[in-house]
């Protein structure tokens, strides 16, 4: 009984729209609807050719390559933040606008906690598909040596870049609350490689 209830809940919390999908989806698991009329109601919705979409859900590849519920569930995050204009909701944009000067105060706790590291100055990018060619300055920790697979090979595993003979970790890459795990990392990695 409380199942129900709670069903019951987080279906007065959803748009029309969103229920209409979610009726639409029951009827053709219940066999009442067809995936052809399915695919004609979403033509109609999308503005599309029906004659299209029936063609694509018939094709073998659909089954194989249509989205699951987690990654629908991830788009309706992120395309609702989007809609509301809350971009701490999403990961990529609140680490790309943390302010420099928050990464520095990071930065300067953990190299007191990690001897041989020095705070560096440094930029991050956001990947060749997203924005090409587009740099954020940011700032990290510079470890001497290359220590970046003993870094991969921690658990959790640390990802750093090389630079000038350097380790390199972004802090814009790590979030504030990881912050004890990634010193402990590092002391670890430093003291194994003291070690050798």
């Amino acid at each position: 009984m409380p199942k129900q209830r709670q069903t019951e809940d987080m279906s007065t919390s959803r748009t029309p729209h969103q229920r209409q999908v979610d009726t639409l989806a029951v009827l053709q698991r219940q066999g009442t609807i067809s995936g052809e009329a399915v695919a004609e109601l979403m033509a109609q919705e999308l503005g599309a050719r029906a004659d299209l979409i029936a063609r694509c859900a018939r094709h073998p590849l659909m089954r194989a390559l249509r989205c699951g519920g987690a990654t629908l569930a991830a788009l309706e995050h992120t395309l609702g933040a989007y809609a509301a204009r809350d971009l701490d909701a999403l990961v990529c944009w609140s680490l790309a606008t943390e302010p420099v000067e928050a990464l520095a105060g990071r930065a300067d706790a953990l190299a007191r906690r990690v001897a041989a590291a020095r705070v560096s100055d440094t930029v991050a990018t956001t990947g060749g598909g997203t924005l090409p060619g587009a740099e954020i300055p940011s700032v990290g920790l510079a470890l001497p040596g290359d220590h970046a697979a003993a870094l991969r090979a921690a658990d959790p595993p640390v990802i750093a870049r090389q630079a000038d003979g350097d380790t390199i970790v972004d802090l814009r890459t790590v979030f504030a609350d990881q912050d004890d795990h990634l010193g402990s990392a590092l002391n670890a990695v430093l003291s194994g490689s003291a070690d050798r």
